[in-house]
């Protein structure tokens, strides 16, 4: 009769093997839909209708030449204080202040359709700003 013996010690373990190829990069999101009023301190609205039934996601201001004196509001023409009212963005601060607005309340959602209308107050003879409105389209 042969007898069972105990079993040996493990042995070590073996080299790490090589690192795997990379995987492939993922697309790039799209870039939410803009469009930009420029506003040589007269009211003005955009070229492009943004469409009915989007959400705006922010407005943007960028103060390319300070106005001398007045005001600006942005909205939609019937309601030109839509999106914000005087106050919000001052065109009068120094070159290169940036104002961005986000939505605080719902005039934000389900835009009417239409142009953007920036409404200039307060007669100033010069200055000039760029008001840029991202909006996205809500999912189904």
């Amino acid at each position: 009769m042969t007898g069972v013996g105990t079993t040996g010690a493990t042995g070590s373990t073996g080299a790490t093997g090589g690192t795997g190829s990379t995987g492939a990069t993922g697309v790039t999101g799209p870039t939410p839909p803009l469009v930009a009023v420029d506003v040589p301190h007269v009211t003005s609205s955009s070229v492009t209708s943004i469409p009915a039934g989007v959400n705006i996601l922010r407005v943007s201001t960028f103060v390319k030449t300070s106005f001398n004196a007045g005001t600006i509001e942005v909205g939609i023409a019937g309601t030109p204080a839509l999106l914000f009212g005087t106050g919000v963005a001052d065109p009068t601060q120094p070159v290169g202040t940036v104002y961005n607005t986000d939505p605080l309340n719902n005039s934000w959602l389900n835009w009417p359709g239409g142009p953007v209308l920036v409404t200039v107050g307060g007669g100033p003879a010069s200055g000039d700003v760029l008001v840029q409105v991202t909006y996205g389209i809500p999912s189904p």
